[in-house]
């Protein structure tokens, strides 16, 4: 028959479970899932900003993108399930959330760029109006012109 037994913490998620005297010097675990668990490291999924960083080629200049962009050149990834500009990542991890309806545009004008010191805020209009000035606005061509 069984013995008074003796209330131990689970190594793994802390639970308090009974073991014989004599098993309490090797006893670490409640169960099998945890002495599964607790044996192998805890897994470490690496954060947005270093999955960011980690794919940027920091020039003397212009820190590129060399990951996944969209149609325009732009750097895209994945956070939490949902897809983000990685120029307005990298805005975020510098200077805070992105105001509601501002975007984030760039001094350099190069849309692989995130480093933060040619990032602004401005509005559409304010990204319109740099656009044009700046020589980059596309003139349609052909016979849908109007």
């Amino acid at each position: 028959m069984h013995g008074k037994r003796i209330i131990l913490a689970c190594a793994y998620c802390g639970q308090a479970f009974p073991v014989e005297p004599y098993r309490a010097a090797a006893a670490r675990f409640c169960s099998r899932r945890c002495t599964a668990r607790g044996r192998r490291p805890p897994r470490r999924y690496p954060t947005p900003e270093e999955r960011l960083w980690a794919r940027v080629e920091k020039g003397p200049e212009c820190w590129l993108w060399t990951a996944p962009t969209d149609t325009k050149g732009y750097g895209q990834l994945r956070v939490g399930g949902r897809l983000v500009m990685a120029h307005r990542l990298s805005w975020e991890l510098a200077n805070g959330a992105i105001p509601e309806g501002l975007c984030v545009l760039h001094r350099c004008d190069v849309a692989a760029c995130v480093n933060p010191g040619h990032l602004f805020l401005g509005t559409k209009g304010d990204n319109n109006t740099d656009r044009h000035r700046k020589g980059r606005t596309v003139v349609p061509r052909g016979p849908r012109r109007r």
